[in-house]
């Protein structure tokens, strides 16, 4: 994988990662048989819940226009029969309960009630333990409402209250930059990119970028362990390197984060990169006594 600062790496907290699996798993099995009538959660304008079998008509609308499934991988569906087969293997999941497998859920709009996308949310997906990934999409006619970007930062929020991961992962590919921007304004930061490891029906092998959302999550089993100043400088240039490669994305998809000037915060990232390797190399030789924090 093509990556600066691979987040997936960098563990400040030293998280014990098999108890925190076991630990998400018997939340997940609790928070399951505790749902009223399948809703996940709800935000301000939105209602997650399971999916139902009257569903069919909304997965239906949506699915049969060409600039939904166009960055899916299954062509768009003709007929309601296709609906249905979509729904049939979510139902089954729900009955069995959550497992390390993905699991959709639908995006209601209060106001109509109807479903207007869905979001997948796997947990344990083959990032490693403590993990969770997102996947989604959207009706054309809930573009532009926010609505993706309110579900994400309301599944994230669900993540992290029931102490389910510290890590969320997602991806979108090269020709898909919206994905990426509701991600970011969802508070998603670019991990790395996996040069031609998309397949789409449409566009072929393109390139498939990758973010993470790491949660400050107090209910996740964390153990702290005391750093040397070496240690804590290689963690600040991953984070600058993170920094660097975060503008770079978004200048990509065409995102403004709002901060100010990317040249000059890429100037000033480049002038902190320099101190690091200056005090790593005055480390080396034995200039300073070495702090441990």
């Amino acid at each position: 994988m093509e990556t600066i600062g691979n987040l997936v790496e960098y563990n400040p907290y030293n998280m014990s990662l098999s108890k925190q699996d076991k630990v998400a798993k018997k939340r997940t099995i609790e928070i399951h048989n505790n749902m009223v009538d399948g809703k996940l959660f709800e935000t301000d304008r939105l209602v997650l819940r399971e999916l139902r079998k009257e569903d069919k008509y909304d997965i239906h609308d949506a699915l049969r226009k060409e600039g939904v499934v166009e960055f899916l991988k299954f062509k768009k569906y003709q007929k309601v029969k296709n609906a249905i087969k979509y729904l049939k293997p979510m139902l089954k999941r729900y009955a069995d309960g959550w497992g390390d497998y993905p699991t959709d859920y639908g995006i209601v709009d209060k106001e109509t009630g109807k479903v207007v996308g869905v979001i997948g949310i796997s947990l344990d997906s083959g990032t490693g333990y403590g993990s969770v990934e997102f996947d989604y999409w959207l009706n054309s006619s809930a573009w532009k409402k926010g609505y993706m970007t309110e579900t994400l930062i309301g599944a994230s929020d669900f993540i992290e209250k029931n102490g389910l991961a510290r890590r969320i992962g997602l991806s979108h590919g090269t020709h898909n930059p919206e994905s990426g921007r509701a991600a970011r304004r969802a508070g998603f930061e670019f991990w790395g990119k996996n040069k031609g490891s998309h397949s789409n029906p449409r566009w072929g092998v393109e390139d498939e970028y990758f973010l993470v959302k790491i949660l400050n999550n107090a209910n996740c089993y964390v153990e702290m362990e005391p750093k040397s100043e070496i240690e804590l400088i290689k963690d600040e240039r991953m984070l600058l390197n993170n920094t660097a490669a975060q503008m770079a994305y978004d200048i990509e998809i065409g995102f403004d984060d709002g901060l100010g000037s990317y040249e000059a915060r890429s100037r000033l990232a480049r002038q902190a990169l320099a101190a690091c390797d200056v005090r790593a190399e005055q480390i080396e030789k034995g200039i300073g006594e070495p702090v441990y924090i």
